[in-house]
Order: structure tokens, then C-alpha cells, then sequence
């Protein structure tokens, strides 16, 4: 049984290759939904590849945290960060400014 529905496999692809080699303008309307099939193939092996992950997920444990504590800024280091943004901010709204003025050109 095995032998012969290898032999309808083949029977079948082969028919469909001379079928295209014969009549190649039928494959400009076929490919789409080949392209289609595949796209439906890729998300069923993305899906059954994530429900394997969550067979073999270990359930309870929690994710490892980072051991590296963050260093808290002082207000000062913070306020004078913000003052040099925003100096920089003033500059290149000043440059915008000047080079819009009519007569200048860029």
C-alpha cells in the first residue's frame, strides 16, 4: 500500500510539471496560491513550535533577575543634565530661526 501511494505522489507531481513546462501562463494564475500555502505551512510550524515550548516550559520558576543595582542620581547631577539639554534646545531653535529669515540662503 505504502508503494502505491508512493507511486500516486509521483504520478501526480509528475503531471503537474509537464502540465506547467506545457502551459506556462497557468502558473502565472497558480503561484499566488502556492504562495499563499506557503505562508499558511510557515504559521503552523511557528504554532507548533510554540506549543512545544510551552510543553517543556518550566512552570513556577521565575525568570532570573539582573544582580547589577542601578546607582540612584542625585537631584543636582539630574537638574544640571536637563539644564544643558535644554541650552542645547535654545541654540538650535536660535540656528532654525536665523536660517529661516528671508534673504539667507542655505
Amino acid at each position: 500500500m505504502k508503494r502505491l501511494a508512493g507511486l500516486v505522489i509521483v504520478a501526480v507531481i509528475t503531471t503537474l510539471i509537464l502540465l506547467f513546462f506545457t502551459n506556462p501562463g497557468l502558473l502565472d494564475k497558480v503561484w499566488i496560491w502556492m504562495v499563499g500555502l506557503a505562508g499558511y505551512v510557515l504559521i503552523l510550524f511557528e504554532k507548533g513550535f510554540q506549543s512545544l515550548a510551552q510543553l517543556f516550559e518550566v512552570k513556577g520558576a521565575d525568570p532570573p533577575q539582573p544582580t547589577q543595582e542601578v546607582a540612584p542620581s542625585s537631584d543636582e547631577n539630574t537638574r544640571s543634565k536637563i539644564e544643558k539639554i535644554e541650552n542645547r534646545i535654545s541654540l538650535i531653535e536660535k540656528q532654525l530661526m536665523e536660517a529661516k529669515k528671508p534673504g539667507k540662503s542655505a
